[in-house]
């Protein structure tokens, strides 16, 4: 039996599936078909029928087409990352405002960003199953409505329920259709249309800061809110229409062979390396975003300073992930794990030399490195997840690593505000990011190791 399927490996003889499987060599990308005539490329056997792990497109997709639905995913991706940086400039205000804790003013962002990530898992099936066009323009609007309310609210705790709960819940729903829209669009490239979505993070992280701080000046953190709330969520109706009239276009899969088990993740070592990788760039990573302004002041620079080192961030996050980008468009078969280990390892220097600098400048060249080293790993991190469980899997991938992205950020947040709380300095909270990024790294080896052992032992299986 011949078949031809696009990143997959499948095993014709029942004993070298066993042998594969009892290994997990590549638990998720082994796949048999029920029938046993020849499949062809299209995922079509002799008898008519559709091969198990193969995708359902009804319309070939022009480069037009694939521009526009690539351009909407982005801005949802800016927006969506764009408010988390936009909450950071929010974040100094709301202290001033409320004369509230930073750890409670912290809570605000961090319950977004934690959100934002994590609340994807509970909206992969409706995602998959229903219009996904429709699901961004129904959180658009509810989430723009979020945060128009939440610049209304007068104390802390509705702040924190309507922007930090209610928006980074809607936010979570576009994210994840943006990401598995391109996953189902780009077949043939998912790796480097990936690797392009990030871009509108990196975009929003840059000109947010910008645009929040003007906003603020002019018409208080209240009226700054309210714009944004059209800027960045009623402006995303437009990008799920685009997405409503894109989805002919769509090639989902038939959902038998994204259906594995929540156990099967559980049991993928590299996949659970990575997700403590994950957890811990989360949990801690962020912190220039979470308090880099407020680390300014605190050092008697002004408020101003601090938006231009968040905006560095942004602009050579966006520079990073342009190089990462051409380096998988003209070598796809690179490592990625190998590039998120030197990320990580320069992310760790960029925490510490934030709070160590005594001078502006060496704050400055700090969030250089911050903003490309985060890059990598967020440019690479797409392509990591399809090499550990396939393309196929990826919305539920994506779904979970973002989960437990979610859960590292609210605790991230509050502890960051909370050691300031205490200790009166940011000092600790930096200095313990820069350990755990250390760590990162050291699990970047480690998937890499595993990997190589995986296709070592699948080279020797497959021989028999």
């Amino acid at each position: 039996m011949t078949v031809i399927s696009e990143n997959e490996n499948v095993t014709h003889d029942s004993y070298d599936h066993k042998m594969e499987t009892s290994v997990i060599i590549s638990g998720n990308k082994t796949r048999r078909f029920s029938s046993n005539q020849p499949v062809s490329a299209d995922g079509i056997t002799a008898d008519g029928n559709i091969g198990d792990n193969q995708y359902f497109q009804k319309m070939p997709t022009s480069p037009l087409r694939g521009f526009v639905i690539m351009t909407a995913c982005m801005y949802i991706t800016m927006s969506g990352f764009g408010m988390m940086s936009a909450l950071g400039v929010v974040y100094v205000e709301l202290i001033s405002a409320f004369q509230c804790l930073r750890s409670e003013a912290a809570l605000v962002q961090s319950l977004y960003v934690g959100i934002m990530l994590g609340g994807a898992v509970l909206f992969t099936k409706i995602v998959r199953k229903y219009d996904t066009g429709a699901c961004i323009m129904i959180t658009s609007a509810f989430g723009g409505i979020a945060c128009a309310c939440g610049s209304l609210a007068c104390d802390i705790g509705t702040v924190i329920a309507l922007l930090g709960v209610a928006m980074g819940l809607f936010t979570s729903v576009n994210i994840l259709a943006a990401y598995s829209v391109i996953n189902w669009t780009f077949i043939d490239n998912r790796k480097f249309a990936l690797s392009i979505l990030t871009f509108g993070s990196a975009i929003g992280q840059t000109v947010y800061p910008f645009i929040t701080s003007a906003l603020i000046e002019s018409y208080s953190w209240n009226g700054c809110l309210l714009i944004l709330s059209a800027f960045a969520y009623l402006n995303g109706i437009p990008c799920g229409l685009v997405m409503y009239y894109s989805k002919t276009h769509f090639r989902k899969s038939d959902g038998r062979g994204g259906n594995e088990s929540f156990m099967s993740f559980l049991t993928d070592g590299a996949f659970m390396v990575w997700i403590l990788a994950s957890f811990v760039l989360v949990l801690l990573g962020p912190v220039e975003q979470w308090f880099v302004v407020d680390v300014t002041v605190l050092k008697g620079f002004a408020a101003q300073s601090g938006v231009t080192l968040l905006s560095l961030n942004g602009i050579f996050g966006f520079l990073g992930r342009i190089i990462c980008t051409v380096i998988l468009k003209f070598y796809p078969n690179t490592r990625p794990e190998l590039h998120i280990c030197y990320a990580f390892m320069f992310l760790a220097v960029a925490h510490v030399s934030v709070v160590a600098s005594p001078v502006y400048w060496g704050m400055v060249l700090a969030m250089v490195v911050r903003g490309f080293s985060s890059s990598v790993i967020f440019s690479f991190s797409p392509s990591l997840l399809l090499d550990l469980r396939g393309p196929e899997q990826y919305p539920k991938t994506f779904a979970i690593e973002h989960m437990v992205m979610g859960i590292a950020s609210v605790i991230g947040g509050y502890l960051g505000g909370f050691s300031v709380d205490v200790t009166g300095s940011y000092n600790l909270i930096f200095y313990i990011a820069a350990v755990g990024m250390v760590l990162g790294g050291v699990n970047s080896i480690i998937i890499f190791a595993i990997l190589k052992m995986r296709k070592r032992l699948k080279c020797k299986y497959q021989s028999l």
